[in-house]
This record gives C-alpha cells, sequence and structure tokens, in this order.
C-alpha cells in the first residue's frame, strides 16, 4: 500500500507543523499523476 505510507508520511509532516510548506505542494503534484 504505497499511497497509505505515502499520506501517513504527509500526515506527519503536517504534524510536525510542515502543513502550509509540504503538503499543498505535494499533494498538487500528486493529484497530477492521477
Amino acid at each position: 500500500m504505497k499511497v497509505m505510507g505515502f499520506i501517513k508520511k504527509e500526515y506527519d509532516n503536517w504534524l510536525d507543523g510542515n502543513y502550509k510548506k509540504e503538503i499543498p505542494k505535494t499533494l498538487s503534484h500528486f493529484q497530477e499523476k492521477n
């Protein structure tokens, strides 16, 4: 389940306070692949 690992990693980043820096950029990039 690579997607779950990806989401877990992004959620950990969010918990670390990096939400505004990392999540939008990563999610937009991830959504382009689908």
